[in-house]
């Protein structure tokens, strides 16, 4: 497991992306080998969009694609799917409408 930050700036990125991987559901084992394998430069341009993603997923609303993967924003992801390449097939969700 990695131990907490410290000084440098870049093993306190590396604990945070280890810290969100094992928050969402992979073993420790393997979120510290993919955490050991990511270069400096490529991991704070990764945690920049983990981040990122995490505060989208706390949005109640955003665009659905038929493949089943939401994201969390206003503005369409656009075509094609970012998360399984196809086109089209985008809805628009409000979760805070649909539930109540």
């Amino acid at each position: 497991m990695i131990k907490t930050a410290h000084k440098d700036p870049d093993k306190e990125i590396q604990h945070n992306i280890f810290n969100m991987l094992v928050a969402n559901g992979l073993p420790e084992d393997i979120a510290a080998i993919v955490v050991s394998n990511i270069g400096r430069m490529d991991m704070r341009g990764l945690w920049k969009k983990l981040k990122t993603k995490c505060k989208e997923e706390e949005s109640p609303y955003g665009w659905r694609h038929s493949c089943g993967e939401s994201f969390y924003q206003l503005d369409s992801p656009g075509d094609p799917c970012p998360s399984c390449g196809e086109d089209g097939d985008w809805e628009w969700f409000d979760e805070e409408i649909d539930e109540g």
